[in-house]
Parts: C-alpha cells; structure tokens; sequence
C-alpha cells in the first residue's frame, strides 16, 4: 500500500474555495482571482502563526551558534524565534544579528547555544500539523468571506478543535519518543523506579 500523499498549499486553497462552494483550482501559478489571493494570504497567516509557538517538529534544542568572521552571531533566515538556553544572558536579536543590549555590542568571541523554532515549508511538516493548518485556514478564510453567524461556521470551529487536538496528541508523541530516545537510560530508571 503506497503512503498517502502530503498535503500541500494547492489543497489547502481548494478546501477554502470549496467551503464556500467555488470550483477548485489547478495550479495557483498565475491565478487572477480575489478568492485564491485571500485563502493564500490566510493560508500564510495561519501557517506563521502555528509555527511560530513552536511545536516538537521545528524546534531545534541546544543549537550552538558561532561568530561569523566579522565577529557577529548572524540570525538564520529560517528562524521565527531563536532563544538563547542560559535566560540569564542580556542577548536579543536586531537586524538580523545577535545584541548584547548590556555591552551594547553585537560582537561576539564565544559561541552561543539557542533553542531555535524554524520556519519549514508545508510539504516538511507532519501531516498532523498539516490538517491542523488546513482546519484553520478553513475556518478563518469562510470567517472573512461568509461571516461567522452561520453553522457552517460553527462546525468549521469544531473540526479545527478537533485538528488542534490532534496536532497536540501528535507532537506529544513525538516528544516522547525524542525523549526516550535521548534520555540515555532516564526512561527505564523512570519505568522502573519502585513507588
């Protein structure tokens, strides 16, 4: 049995356009319309928005980062947050490079270790999150372009529920099995410990 196909930003445009009873499109190369334009740009806001809380799947624990040549720690292009681990230092991100505000320097000798919640494409993330994403994108697309009064709108906001439910349940999952995988040994001192 072949695997079943990933989601991708086309089917989540024609689940909006068929909520609202409009023909599905072919490609989104080149298209005119008012409705394809807003399902994308809802499509866009809702994918940031669920990525950047940073869930199990873009969130990169302990990623050391180094100086560049001119001595400054440069922000990637794919990050949506990149926190340093040790709180206590006096560091934030400005124009793409790491400041420390209490030296009110952004040159840096040592290295630096971030958790950092990457931006990924759509066609990268689990399909748990994925229809997640769709549900909202739905919901939020016939919100702007019905009204939210209806039933329709109604079920809309519990299948999203439903959606987040899931995502949740998956990314639980997937933290645990990173957790057993990591824990070298903690997992069956945790299992086996006497009560």
């Amino acid at each position: 049995m072949a695997a079943p196909e990933r989601l991708t930003e086309l089917d989540v445009v024609n689940s909006c356009l068929e909520e609202i009873h409009e023909a599905p499109i072919q490609t989104l190369v080149g298209q005119t319309s008012v409705l394809v334009a807003v399902a994308q740009r809802v499509y866009n806001e809702v994918t940031r928005s669920v990525l950047l809380k940073g869930w199990n799947f873009n969130t990169d624990k302990e990623v050391t980062l180094s100086p560049d040549g001119s001595n400054n720690i440069l922000q990637g292009v794919d990050f949506l947050k990149a926190d340093p681990c040790d709180v206590s230092l006096p560091y934030v991100w400005r124009g793409g490079k790491l400041w420390d505000y209490e030296e009110n320097t952004d040159v840096f000798t040592d290295t630096v270790d971030f958790d950092i919640v990457r931006a990924l494409d759509f066609t990268d993330i689990p399909p748990y999150a994925q229809e997640y994403i769709k549900a909202r994108t739905v919901r939020v697309f016939y919100g702007r372009s019905v009204g939210k009064g209806t039933n329709d709108y109604k079920v809309l906001t519990y299948d999203e529920a439903e959606a987040l439910a899931e995502m949740r349940r998956g990314d639980v999952q997937s933290s645990d099995k990173t957790l057993l995988r990591n824990s070298r040994g903690g997992a069956s001192r945790v299992m086996n410990r006497r009560i």
